[in-house]
């Protein structure tokens, strides 16, 4: 799994929506606005992506999907799990799984 980090407006989505396109994967995202913000970028970016997923639909039964916004599914995941609120988490990640959003593979396709 390959994370995409980034402050607020840093063009993480942006990153998300250009892989979508190279990809061909769709894209999960939380609910209908920002499924329609998704569609919208990818077209001032120029790609075209497959229909994003909305999450309310259940199961996607897709074999791969990318995941918009992935620390809000993250912390439910895990507090519906465990029964707790979860304060804090570690993640042990592999360095060259993270795709930091000025400094990307995907700057080619832009």
């Amino acid at each position: 799994m390959n994370i995409i980090y980034g402050d607020r407006e840093s063009g993480k989505t942006s990153m998300l929506i250009i892989a979508s396109a190279v990809m061909n994967i769709p894209i999960i995202c939380a609910n209908q606005y920002r499924g329609a913000m998704i569609r919208d970028q990818a077209i001032s970016l120029g790609v075209i992506i497959p229909e994003p997923i909305i999450h309310q639909q259940g199961k996607s039964y897709i074999d791969s999907v990318l995941l918009d916004d992935a620390n809000l599914y993250v912390k439910k995941a895990l507090e519906e799990y465990f029964g707790s609120n979860i304060v804090a988490c570690t993640f042990s990640i592999d360095k060259k799984s993270i795709m930091e959003s000025k400094h990307s593979e995907f700057e080619d396709a832009w």
